[in-house]
């Protein structure tokens, strides 16, 4: 089958953007489509307003560039180092330090050529999830990189978007293209795919052999080797985290890793809350550590 592939953007030199104004992040992301579908355009915008959104939220910057690739191969989303990843075929990944790989956006486009609305709601809580992947390895440089603390708050980030999309559809930077001749069945279809993602993750939480909300320090280092293949272990506590991201949250989270012991896999609470005395998720993420901290030694 011919590969259909898309390059969506080249992430770099960003500047802080004023609020309601374009982005500086989206001025220095190039579009370089290898093959042009109707529904890549979509993702585009999204990817734009998403990243309007974490730079008026932050102020960061960010230096290395990021190419987000989209290939009906990709089956499972994935962010990477580059030198960490096998070549992707017909894609030059030259001069870029991270990729981000994400399903076809043809998949966003039904056979009759319209825009599918569910397909755009899987697509911001991929994207919003790999993305912050990205802005956490900004902030660390690969230092203090803790595997179940960083997976929990992009879960959690990529359930904060579908609930901010379903709520704001037509107060988001997005063209009028895209929201005009919309209704209330888009935020709609939107929310229905945030409870689906919720559901899935409580039947499999259900199920699961270990869990944070009672797992001691030794347990945790078990669940932080396995956090990226079993999310139901964090389900509970990615949920719970997911509500209490407001906008002014997003500058705590995504610099965790400058407050974690990366040999016991726990955050350095009293410094993290100092840092951010009025962010109630980084307060929520310091009591699930302090929590596991606390608890004795399973026998």
């Amino acid at each position: 089958m011919r590969k259909r592939l898309l390059i969506l953007c080249i992430l770099t030199g960003l500047a802080v953007s004023g609020c309601g104004k374009t982005a500086q992040i989206s001025k220095s992301i190039s579009v370089a489509e290898k093959s042009y579908r109707s529904g890549s355009e979509y993702v585009g915008y999204l990817k734009d307003d998403l990243c309007a959104h974490y730079q008026d939220a932050t102020g960061h910057t960010a230096k290395d560039k990021c190419l987000i690739v989209a290939d009906e191969s990709y089956r499972s989303p994935n962010f990477n180092r580059v030198e960490n990843r096998e070549p992707l075929e017909n894609v030059n990944m030259s001069g870029y330090t991270y990729v981000i790989t994400l399903n076809d956006p043809e998949m966003l486009v039904t056979s009759e050529g319209s825009t599918s609305i569910v397909n755009f709601a899987e697509c911001i809580f991929e994207l919003g999830h790999e993305f912050t992947h990205y802005m956490c390895t900004e902030i660390s440089g690969g230092e203090g990189e803790v595997s179940w603390i960083e997976e929990t708050i992009c879960e959690a980030m990529a359930l904060y978007y579908l609930d901010y999309y379903a709520q704001h559809w037509k107060e988001t930077t997005l063209p009028e293209k895209v929201t005009k001749n919309t209704d209330d069945l888009y935020m709609l279809l939107i929310s229905s795919e945030l409870d689906h993602e919720i559901n899935k993750d409580n039947e499999e939480a259900g199920s699961a052999d270990y869990s944070l909300s009672d797992a001691d320090p030794e347990t945790l280092l078990y669940i932080n080797d396995n956090a990226e293949e079993h999310r139901e272990y964090r389900c509970n506590e990615m949920h719970k985290l997911s509500k209490k991201i407001q906008p002014a949250c997003i500058a705590g989270l995504i610099e965790y890793s400058k407050y974690t012991d990366t040999e016991t896999c726990l955050l350095r609470t009293d410094e993290y809350r100092a840092a951010f005395p009025d962010n109630a998720a980084v307060a929520y993420l310091c009591d699930i550590s302090d929590e596991i901290a606390a608890r004795p030694a399973s026998e």
